[in-house]
Formats: structure tokens, sequence, C-alpha cells
């Protein structure tokens, strides 16, 4: 009798939480039965907790969004009021909210990299992770990867700097000493070109680079460095492919 209640109250709470759960009728001293179902129980809540920190970052995501937007739409200020004139154009826009929106998430990456026109490509992986900080202001990336058969690891801020029209980055990594920075302007396509400036670190001068970023859908972005041979030919050097790690809602984001 003791047992059948048991089972009943098992199923009971199986109908409640929508768990299916088998009914036992072997023996209570069956060997091995935890041990079994343990692995389970472990990658069931490793995946609860996944799905919980997803959740929280779109919250915040689309937290800092819609104040992006209500900011955005805010009427005009006196423009005697230095202070209210100061604090208006340092607030997010909806430029900002669509950075977020564009970049928000964990991403998969793979890199193709070539040194010269028609040298070997150069190929490797990591993962990236982009996230809003300062009331949306800013999104910064971290990167965790190898290149060239070497464990690489890279950080960047993107932004949009209103008063100046053009968009911002910064980036560093594990292998050099400089910090490369770009100003960027949006393309009729959606795309950002950006023009950066770095010090090579062979013969100590300031160079500058061309690149361009584009949202080909909703979950890849793409990333395309170009550097120029001796003579002043453009080739493309890199090609970076994002792709967004699905995660609740972004299954119909494309």
């Amino acid at each position: 009798m003791q047992r059948k209640t048991i089972a009943s109250l098992l199923l009971a709470a199986a109908a409640v939480t929508g768990i299916a759960i088998a009914q036992d009728t072997t023996p209570a001293t069956t060997p091995g039965k935890d041990l079994i179902n343990k692995p389970k129980e472990v990658i069931k809540d490793a995946e609860e907790v996944a799905k919980k920190k997803a959740a929280q970052a779109e919250e915040a995501a689309q937290k800092a969004a819609q104040q992006a937007g209500q900011q955005a739409e805010q009427p005009a200020v006196d423009p005697n009021d230095p202070m209210a004139m100061w604090t208006k154009a340092n607030m997010p826009t909806k430029e900002h909210a669509q950075l977020i929106a564009d970049m928000l998430g964990e991403w998969t990456v793979e890199n193709e990299v070539t040194f010269a026109p028609g040298a070997p490509v150069e190929k490797s992986t990591g993962t990236a992770k982009c996230e809003p900080i300062f009331g949306g202001r800013f999104v910064k990336m971290d990167y965790d990867g190898n290149m060239m058969g070497q464990p690489f690891k890279g950080f960047s801020l993107w932004g949009d700097n209103t008063p100046s029209g053009k968009f911002e980055s910064t980036w560093i990594d594990s292998t050099s000493v400089g910090m490369m920075y770009s100003t960027g302007v949006k393309q009729a396509d959606g795309s950002i070109e950006w023009t950066g400036t770095w010090v090579d670190p062979i013969t100590k001068e300031s160079k500058t680079s061309r690149s361009v970023t584009k949202m080909t859908d909703k979950n890849t972005m793409v990333y395309e460095a170009y550097d120029k041979t001796t003579d002043g030919t453009e080739f493309k050097m890199m090609t970076v492919t994002y792709t967004r790690v699905k995660v609740r809602g972004a299954e119909n984001a494309k």
C-alpha cells in the first residue's frame, strides 16, 4: 500500500509540472538507478541556468533599448541651459538601441586571414559575448579563441558618438600592446564602414585600415578587414563571421 501511495504522488507531481515519470515497478533495491538518473538531473539543471541567464540578458537589453528609444523622443531642452544640453547630448539614442539589438548575446566565430593576395588562408575559431554597459551607451565584447594555433583573447568597445556623428570602436588583444581605434559611418545598406588607426610594431609608423561590419541577418554578423600591398592595391585580409547562439526567442529572429 505504501509503494502504491508513493507512486501515485509521483504521477500527480508529473501532471502538475508537465514531466512524464514512469511508474516504478522494480524493487527498491535495484542497483545503479540513482547513478543513471544523476547525469540527466545535472544536464537539466545546467539547461535551466542557461535559459535563466539568457532571459536576464534579453530583459536587460530590451530595457536598455526601450530607454534609448524613449530618450531619443524627448522634447527639445532649453538651449540656454548648458547642463540640460550636455545631458541630452550624452543620452542613448535609437542608434544605440539598434547596436544593442544587433550585437547582444553569445556568438560562435569563424576567422579567415590572409596576409597577401593569393597567399594561404589561415582559419581559426572562437566565441564572443556582447552585452550593453552604462545604460545602453556602449556595447562591450569579450572574445576567446585561437589564432594560428595559439590561444587568443580580445576585448572591444562599440558605441555611437552622437555629437561627432560617427560610430566608434576600440580593440585590444592578448598578442599586442597597442590599442586600435576606429570610427565608422553607416552606409545606405545598413553596414558600417570603419577607418582604423594603429602603429606598426616593426616600422613604428602610424597606419590606417578600412573595415566593414554588416548584419547579413539578425543572427549573423560579418566583419571584413582590408589591407594594402606595397604598391597600394587593396585586398581583403580578414573575414570574421559571427553566428549568434540560439537562445530564448532567437529561433524566430531571422
